[in-house]
This record gives C-alpha cells, sequence and structure tokens, in this order.
C-alpha cells in the first residue's frame, strides 16, 4: 500500500517530532532510522540540533567529529546555532587533534588543493572549487576517526575526576574550583 511513497527529510523531521510529542515509541525509532540513513546527508549541526531537540542518544559523538575533522572552523551562525559552551568545547577538540597531529607528526586534516589551492577537508576526494580528484592520505580515516571521537568524549563527557566545566548565561565556570565573582570594586569569594 505504501511502497511508492518515499517520505523526504524534513517528513521524517516531522514523524520524528510528532510521534516523540506522542510518545509513539516505534515510529519515532523508525524515523530516526530513517534521518540517519546514508540516503540523506544530514549537516553535523542540523543532526546535533535534532539530537538535542529530541533527545537522540549516539548522534552528538559523530557529529561533534564531523565538524572537528572538517577544514574550516565553525561559521559564526554556526556557533550562535549550537551555542557558547558547545562551540568552545569543538574549538577545543580541534585545537587538541592538532597539537597531538602535530606532536606525533600526522599529517593534518587541512590540505590545500594542488590545483586551484584552496582549503579542502580530509575525507575529501575532490576539490569543492576546481572539481580536481585529490590525492588521498596515507593516514587510515578509521584510526583518525576513532582518534577524534576519544577527544571528543574526553572534551564533552570527562571523567568523574577530571574538571567538568559548568554554567549558563552568566558565565562559565570549572566544577570543583573556586570562583571569584567581581562587583563594582569589592570582590566576593
Amino acid at each position: 500500500m505504501h511502497e511508492d511513497y518515499d517520505p523526504t527529510l524534513d517528513e521524517w523531521v516531522a514523524l520524528l517530532s510528532i510521534s516523540t510529542r506522542f510518545g509513539m515509541e516505534k515510529i519515532r525509532q523508525r524515523a530516526i532510522y530513517q534521518i540517519d540513513d546514508e540516503e540523506f546527508e544530514v549537516d553535523p549541526i542540523e543532526k546535533i540540533l535534532l539530537a538535542n531537540s529530541y533527545d537522540i542518544e549516539g548522534w552528538h559523538a559523530p557529529a561533534y567529529a564531523a565538524l572537528c575533522q572538517r577544514a574550516k572552523p565553525l561559521e559564526v551562525w554556526e556557533a550562535e546555532k549550537l551555542g557558547l559552551i558547545t562551540a568552545v568545547k569543538l574549538a577545543q577538540v580541534r585545537e587538541e587533534i592538532r597539537e597531538s597531529a602535530l606532536a606525533s607528526g600526522v599529517k593534518l586534516d587541512i590540505r590545500r588543493c594542488e590545483n586551484c589551492n584552496s582549503h579542502v577537508s580530509y575525507n575529501d576526494n575532490s576539490c569543492d572549487r576546481c572539481g580536481d580528484s585529490l590525492t588521498p592520505l596515507v593516514e587510515d580515516s578509521h584510526a583518525r576517526l576513532t582518534r577524534t571521537l576519544g577527544v571528543v568524549n574526553e572534551v564533552f563527557w570527562p571523567k568523574p575526576n577530571e574538571p567538568e566545566v559548568i554554567g549558563g548565561a552568566e558565565g562559565a565556570r570549572t566544577k570543583g574550583m573556586r570562583v571569584v565573582r567581581k562587583r563594582g570594586n569589592k570582590t566576593k569569594k
């Protein structure tokens, strides 16, 4: 009966919203599965926003890793959508990956097209600007992803003995450390 109907990504997201709101778990799981399918190339920013809105476990870490592996840093509009704390943590992950790569002599994920000299991502097979094919990098992409996910997990979900950044609009602070706030000319401890 419905085999000829192929819902669009927007329709699956609408089904996800409705099924979450009304507690229809089977439909919700099907919508999550379909949205995560390779047929739809969901932008990592959108995937994070969907995971936040609909409490989808397992989508954050891969989306964070994808953002950290791409050649370009976050755009301002992306940081605004994700929020200050998430944007700062993503920058921290990117920095840790680059420091680690430099220390170990591994080539960084940012490379340039040999034809037009534009920045291209590690995983790209061709240049977005000129369309030239790129020479594959030697480093194993699975090992690279594993390393990136490890750093993502350390930064976003620290172990109990590591300091955890907390806070909201008033400002972030580190849990377990003394916070000093200035008010007027007096300092409160």
